[in-house]
């Protein structure tokens, strides 16, 4: 289990829902479950190079306090201060002991 001191960086854990408007087309809106501290480190930095575009991706694994709706399809916005939120899409989501006390999230910041 992560020491709680660890816990230094502020997100806010975040799932969508569908709705559809008045011409039948799909909106996805994002609600936050819950605003946490967590421990982030970066997992991998590499460069993705397609026809004429150039993307950073960032991997990152992430450690947060037990949040039962959490999966992969939620997403993680990264709090820093005096800066824009930066969004993480969930690749993995693990409760590592089995006993609802923290989950070990694999994630992804692809900028363009």
């Amino acid at each position: 289990m992560t020491p709680r001191g660890m816990y230094r960086h502020e997100m806010a854990v975040q799932n969508y829902s569908m709705s559809v408007d008045s011409y039948g087309q799909g909106t996805k809106t994002w609600s936050t479950l819950a605003t946490v501290l967590g421990y982030i480190e970066n997992a991998d930095g590499r460069s993705i190079e397609s026809v004429d575009v150039t993307r950073g991706q960032s991997a990152y694994r992430i450690v947060i306090p037990w949040i039962d709706s959490v999966t992969i399809k939620s997403r993680i916005l990264l709090r820093e201060t005096g800066k824009t939120d930066r969004t993480l899409e969930l690749t993995g989501v693990v409760d590592p002991d089995l006993r609802r006390m923290e989950l070990h999230i694999e994630a992804l910041e692809v900028t363009a």
